[in-house]
């Protein structure tokens, strides 16, 4: 079997409207795929939004240098960035996860640093 050269695309997808500017930010980095999201429920389950970002230097790089620091500040406590392994794909999966109530303070720190 034939073996093409590949490139990343934005594929348009349904999701939560109050993450929809997140997701938006996140898949404007060049090499960045989001795959999962949900909004949340104001004063219950936590929004977040999983994410594929190359190898584990690339996306520890992403997470704890460029949108960590500007996430803490704008939202502190309401926003969590964490990185999962996943045993079922070959690169690390990222997760931004977030109280509802916080989602604004997310995207204003994102426009920050990614825009």
């Amino acid at each position: 079997m034939a073996t093409h050269e590949q490139v990343w695309v934005k594929v348009n997808a349904p999701v939560d409207s109050g993450v929809a500017e997140i997701v938006s930010i996140l898949n404007s980095v060049e090499g960045l795929q989001t795959l999962q999201s949900c909004q949340g429920d104001p004063g219950g389950r936590e929004g977040y939004v999983y994410f594929f970002f190359g190898n584990w230097q690339s996306v520890c790089r992403f997470i704890f240098e460029r949108i960590g620091p500007a996430v803490k500040q704008r939202a502190d406590e309401e926003a969590a960035i964490t990185i999962e392994a996943t045993m079922a794909e070959e690169e690390p999966m990222a997760k931004l996860s977030f109280k509802t109530e916080a989602i604004n303070m997310v995207v204003s720190a994102l426009k920050e640093v990614l825009r």
